[in-house]
């Protein structure tokens, strides 16, 4: 499974790269890439957005760009979740889409975006390596 048979599957992945691409371009002598992937502060971070499209946590079709829907979810009992998630990937069956909810997927996205990002520079995490 390669990052562009991914990205047609999934359009919201071409955006999140859009998105590390412009955080890459932008980053300054002080850059933390662990801090823009798992975020921070008010920032969401890229991880936490690519477990709704690929992998185990993966929303399915509708719902992945769903915010509204996804609030909703998660104030519905631990069934009720389950049974949204079996029909998300029920939905991504029927329409050839399973493939996203592999490990592989997700290891493959996963790689493609971080190593998009430049390398910490200046931050803690060099601090505490140093």
């Amino acid at each position: 499974m390669t990052w562009d048979e991914l990205a047609a599957m999934e359009p919201g992945l071409a955006g999140l790269a859009a998105e590390v691409g412009r955080i890459a371009r932008g980053a300054g002598r002080d850059f933390c890439a662990n801090a823009a992937w798992y975020g921070y502060r008010d920032w969401p971070g890229i991880k936490p957005r690519l477990v709704h499209l690929v992998g185990w946590s993966r929303r399915g079709r509708q719902r992945a760009a769903s915010g509204d829907l996804f609030a909703q979810l998660t104030t519905m009992a631990a069934s009720s979740r389950m049974e949204a998630r079996t029909a998300a990937f029920a939905e991504d069956i029927a329409h050839g889409l399973d493939a996203l909810w592999s490990d592989e997927a997700y290891d493959v996205a996963y790689d493609h975006l971080y190593d998009l990002l430049p390398d910490c520079r200046a931050c803690r995490c060099v601090d505490a390596i140093s």
